[in-house]
């Protein structure tokens, strides 16, 4: 079904996706503006609102991504059940 390679691709993934939202946290929390004061301006309100709705679409991207790796692992382990079965039934 998968060759080796592909196999071990596969399973670097999920640790590849961790690294990233490791990265990503560690990268908002560096950037993070601080309220500080009470007395923002209309814009400076505005702008810390974009800032907060940028980072917070990326990590809803970067959701959806590990999403959908969980829907492609179980798929390829059911595949990879399933030729083991047919295998074993061929056997028998």
């Amino acid at each position: 079904m998968f060759t080796p390679e592909e196999r071990a691709m596969l399973d670097r993934y999920p640790g590849k996706l961790l690294s990233e939202a490791h990265a990503l946290s560690l990268a908002l929390q560096e950037e993070c503006p601080q309220l500080g004061t009470d007395d923002l301006s209309e814009d400076e309100m505005v702008d810390l609102w974009r800032w907060y709705k940028a980072q917070y679409d990326a990590m809803l991207r970067h959701s959806r991504r590990w999403n959908w790796w969980a829907a492609v692992h179980v798929f390829i382990e059911d595949a990879q059940k399933l030729l083991e079965q047919t295998e074993s039934d061929l056997v028998n």
